[in-house]
C-alpha cells in the first residue's frame, strides 16, 4: 500500500471513498441494518467474492431456487448432524406455526414424514397456537400417535387472554383514553420532543399493536410509570 507522501494513497483514498458512497447508498435505498457490515455471514460473502475476477451477483431467480435449495440442505444436514446422536437419551417437541402450507394445503402429511424420520418414540409434543383448526388438526395426529402431548402455545393463549380481558368496558376506555394521549403526544413533533427532552426520565412512550394484545397492557404499564412525567409535562408552561 502506497505511504501517504505518496500521491497514489490520496488517489486509492478517493476511488475508497467513491465505492463506500456506493455501499452506503444501497443500504439507504433498501433499508438495510447498519451492522449488515460487521456480520460474519456478509463478510465471508465478501472475502469469497474479491478473490473470484469479475464476480457476478445472483438474480432473483437463482436466489429463490436453486441457492435456497442449496442453503436449505445444508441446514437440514448440519441439523440431523447435531439432532440425530441426541435422540434416544431425549425427547424431542414439534412446534408448529399454522397447518398449511403457502398455497393453502394441510401439511399433517409432511408432519407425519417428519414423526417417522425422528421415530414415533422420540416425540414427546406437539406445540401450536391455538386457532381451532390447530387443535382438529392436532386430534387427527394424536389418532395416529396416542402418545403424543397436544398442546397450545403459551404466548398465543396469554395474548388471547389480553384480549378477552379487553373487552370489559372499564378496560376498554382506558386502552382508550391512555392510547390517545400516547399518539398525540408521539405523533406530534413539538410534543414529542420537549417529553423526550425535558421529561421522559430516558423513557418513551409505547404505543399498541393491532394485533399483539398484551401490548395495549404494557402501553398502560409504561404510562404508568410515566406519570408523574406526563403530570409535570401538562402543567409546564412549555
Amino acid at each position: 500500500m502506497p505511504s501517504k507522501n505518496d500521491i497514489r494513497y490520496y488517489h486509492n483514498m478517493k476511488q475508497q471513498h467513491e465505492v463506500d458512497k456506493k455501499w452506503a447508498r444501497a443500504v439507504y435505498e433498501l433499508g438495510l441494518p447498519f451492522n449488515i457490515f460487521t456480520h460474519k455471514v456478509f463478510k465471508e460473502a465478501y472475502e469469497f467474492s474479491k478473490h473470484l475476477p469479475r464476480y457476478v451477483l445472483p438474480g432473483p431467480k437463482k436466489l429463490s431456487n436453486d441457492l435456497l435449495e442449496d442453503e436449505f440442505k445444508e441446514v437440514k444436514d448440519r441439523t440431523e448432524k447435531l439432532m440425530f446422536p441426541l435422540l434416544g437419551f431425549s425427547k424431542v417437541t414439534i412446534t408448529c406455526d399454522g397447518w398449511t402450507n403457502i398455497q393453502g394445503r394441510p401439511i399433517s402429511g409432511q408432519l407425519i414424514k417428519v414423526i417417522e424420520e425422528l421415530r414415533p418414540e422420540n416425540v414427546l409434543q406437539f406445540v401450536v397456537d391455538n386457532a381451532a383448526v390447530n387443535r382438529k388438526a392436532g386430534e387427527l395426529i394424536r389418532e395416529k400417535y396416542p402418545h403424543i402431548v397436544f398442546g397450545g402455545c403459551v404466548a398465543h393463549g396469554l395474548n388471547l387472554l389480553c384480549h378477552d380481558l379487553g373487552q370489559y368496558a372499564w378496560i376498554t376506555s382506558l386502552f382508550d383514553k391512555c392510547q390517545k394521549m400516547v399518539a398525540f403526544i408521539k405523533n406530534h413533533h413539538m410534543t414529542n420532543v420537549i417529553f423526550i427532552d425535558k421529561f421522559s426520565d430516558g423513557l418513551t412512550l409505547l404505543q399498541p399493536s393491532a394485533t399483539r394484545f398484551m401490548t395495549n397492557f404494557i402501553m398502560i404499564d409504561r404510562a404508568y410509570a410515566l406519570r408523574y412525567c406526563l403530570k409535570e409535562m401538562t402543567s409546564s408552561k412549555e
